[in-house]
């Protein structure tokens, strides 16, 4: 009956507390904590911190790891190494450094405890990352830095914590001599487990659709990789970190699994996790005297002060903006996980008079500091947070030359059960709900009494997207020509974007006796080339071979003058943010002329499309990329209409080697908006 009475407590917070802070400006994270620091056996006593609400609080923080590691940019990470190790250094050294001096000599702690307590000050949690979720800007570099970087100074505080314990006797040490071997072993399982997940992911997620078998595989990984991080003697909360790094490219950002992790953290474990951390709090032993607030004074303003100086030195470093500094210390300025466990370390450790190592001031104070800087660094990162996040919705990628891409609409015509989750998971990645796109699915019939079953196909798509909390509008269109059907719902939704699916079947083999005379009779189907022909925006083109979360690497074919293209910047959108939500290395032919405008593009825009650019200067060479393509790459070809700047005669050849040499591979054709040209393209950056 308790344990129930505390369930329905904690969910009632959970609740309600969200809701007022948000009316008052302040971030729920505060709430949440200000609300366990309220119902804890220190406040009112309501709910005990029992060891339900404990493992519940562990898989909060392994949750908010996790999810950092998923969600970081893979490809933004690699760019930014060097300010990723910069930040690492400064954020680590600095406050370690002042935190030993303060403990040493103000404090007046032994060298063992000010050890202790400096490594204490040098880690962090990121526990306002749940708020850089939120404003959708994780993917943004200085995210990824500051992820980076907390791991680099995590892992370090660890090693010291470790090391400084391993020579002091303990009544509860994790780390000892004794244990070195096996601390070894499991070290190397640790490692060699994370080297296997990310082929076992891709083999879990390559044949298998069921969402609920995955979700429980991800789980499976997450707690496995947690498991073998603490036998292996390190913090679990580097294992739940690694172990998302891992599966990081198989799980998109945009993608359905992706919101149901998301979903499941933030709706339990991490409020409960917040409302835990309050319940640490012992408000009666600052009444007591003036040693445990001096104290308490003390800690949190070395905590804050040397990660804001931390921050600060790697803006002057790296050349930051202040907008962008203020984001670093936000995410890097909370304790946690690691300053409660080595303050329990060292808590635990009795010395020959009987005292503790760190004493009850330190530990008091040390729940404290908690209190403090995740309340900063929740409004310090709420505040960045939005302003970021709204200077990013405002960057024009496209000038005067070119019509401003608004990618609210994709329309999804469907005609193959079988293949329509594969169509489905495309759009997903390149509709973001955050920028307002909308996703359409369509299904034209040719007579009424097809309806039914028409229907029926609709209300299963639309079932797959509101599990993903990604709620679709669902058409059906009687015609008796496909094409026009799907045209005049187009045009009646005035939509941005049509992607079409197809298979080897669709593609018609006419004549084989014309193709060996040079008279290619193959094409897409009779559907999709009147589309192209009746229709002049952007048009894709998809056979899906795997799911789009498995594949490893893009291959994108771009011919010449395609940048004279009044849809080109739109189509360059569209590339990146497939390349961007896949995390997939991206390889792109192109002539000389279009590759200078990419790299152009690639510098001056936030939002960029990495890429190793090869030159394909003859489209007839064409095939000279079948020698290039391998197992779980995606190749994407950019085509264009008849009578267009950029159309190539050799297009025609198009479905024929499609389906001659890249049977087995996932390809996507992209037509882009073709409304007319761009006279000079030197002018459109």
């Amino acid at each position: 009956m308790t344990t129930t009475l505390h369930i329905v407590l904690i969910i009632a917070l959970i609740l309600v507390v969200p809701v007022l802070f948000r009316k008052t400006g302040l971030p729920s994270i505060v709430g949440l904590i200000l609300a366990g620091v309220a119902v804890g056996p220190y406040g009112f006593g309501l709910i005990e911190r029992t060891e339900i609400i404990q493992v519940f609080s562990n898989i909060g923080l392994y949750y908010i790891m996790f999810t950092s590691g998923i969600e970081i940019d893979m490809n933004d990470f690699q760019r930014n190494s060097s300010k990723t190790f910069i930040f690492g250094a400064y954020t680590f050294v600095i406050p370690f450094l002042v935190g030993f001096g303060v403990s040493y000599w103000l404090i007046g702690l032994n060298i063992a405890a000010s050890m202790l307590l400096a490594a204490m000050f040098a880690s962090h949690t990121l526990m306002t990352y749940p708020t850089v979720s939120r404003y959708g800007i994780q993917r943004n570099s200085i995210v990824g830095i500051t992820v980076g970087g907390t791991i680099i100074a995590v892992t370090l505080s660890i090693i010291i914590i470790a090391t400084v314990s391993s020579f002091l006797p303990s009544d509860n040490t994790v780390y000892n001599s004794d244990s070195l071997l096996r601390m070894v072993i499991f070290i190397l399982l640790f490692a060699a487990y994370l080297i296997a997940l990310p082929t076992i992911g891709h083999f879990i997620f390559k044949h298998t659709n069921d969402t609920v078998l995955q979700f429980t595989f991800v789980m499976l990984s997450l707690f496995c990789a947690v498991l073998l991080a603490q036998l292996a003697g390190l913090e679990g909360i580097l294992g739940a970190f690694f172990a998302g790094l891992m599966l990081n490219r198989l799980i998109p950002n945009l993608s359905p699994l992706m919101h149901r992790i998301s979903f499941v953290g933030n709706a339990v474990f991490i409020p409960i996790f917040l409302i835990s951390v309050g319940m640490l709090v012992n408000l009666g032993a600052f009444v007591q005297g003036w040693n445990t607030l001096i104290v308490a004074a003390i800690m949190c303003v070395v905590a804050l002060s040397t990660k804001w100086i931390a921050a600060w030195a790697t803006q002057k470093t790296c050349h930051y903006s202040d907008l962008e500094r203020q984001l670093m210390f936000g995410l890097s300025g909370a304790k946690a996980a690691v300053s409660l466990a080595a303050v329990m370390i060292g808590y635990n450790i009795i010395d020959d008079s009987g005292n503790h190592l760190l004493n009850d001031d330190i530990l008091n104070s040390t729940v404290v500091m908690i209190l403090i800087t995740c309340t900063v660094s929740g409004i310090i990162t709420e505040r960045a947070a939005k302003k970021i996040s709204e200077k990013d919705n405002n960057i024009k990628l496209y000038t005067q030359h070119q019509p401003q891409y608004n990618s609210k609409d994709i329309l999804l015509p469907l005609a193959n059960p079988t293949n329509a989750h594969h169509l489905l998971d495309l759009a997903f990645l390149c509709a973001d709900p955050k920028q307002g796109t909308g996703i359409s699915a369509l299904r034209v019939v040719k007579h009424s009494d097809y309806l039914p079953e028409a229907e029926e196909e609709l209300n299963h798509i639309s079932k797959i997207a509101n599990a993903a909390d990604r709620p679709i509008s669902c058409h059906i269109q009687v015609a008796a020509n496909i094409a026009n059907g799907i045209s005049e719902v187009a045009n009646r939704l005035e939509v941005k974007d049509i992607i079409i699916g197809t298979n080897d079947t669709t593609i018609q083999l006419e004549d084989i006796n014309m193709m060996r005379d040079g008279k290619r009779q193959v094409t897409y189907g009779n559907v999709i080339n009147q589309l192209i022909s009746n229709q002049s925006r952007q048009i894709g083109i998809y056979k899906a071979a795997q799911p789009i979360n498995t594949i490893h690497r893009l291959i994108i074919a771009i011919p010449a003058q395609a940048e004279k293209e009044s849809g080109f910047l739109q189509l360059y959108e569209r590339l990146r943010q497939i390349a961007a939500q896949t995390a997939s290395q991206v390889v792109i032919y192109a002539n000389r002329q279009t590759i200078s405008l990419l790299q152009t593009l690639d510098t001056q825009n936030q939002k960029n499309l990495p890429a190793v650019y090869r030159y394909l200067d003859d489209w007839n060479d064409f095939l000279l990329i079948a020698k290039e393509v391998q197992r779980d790459d995606m190749l994407i070809i950019v085509q264009s209409r008849k009578n267009t700047t950029s159309y190539n005669p050799a297009f025609v050849k198009m479905p024929y080697i499609l389906y001659r040499f890249f049977k087995t591979i996932s390809w996507l054709v992209l037509y882009p908006e073709q409304l007319g040209t761009v006279e000079s393209d030197t002018k459109l950056i």
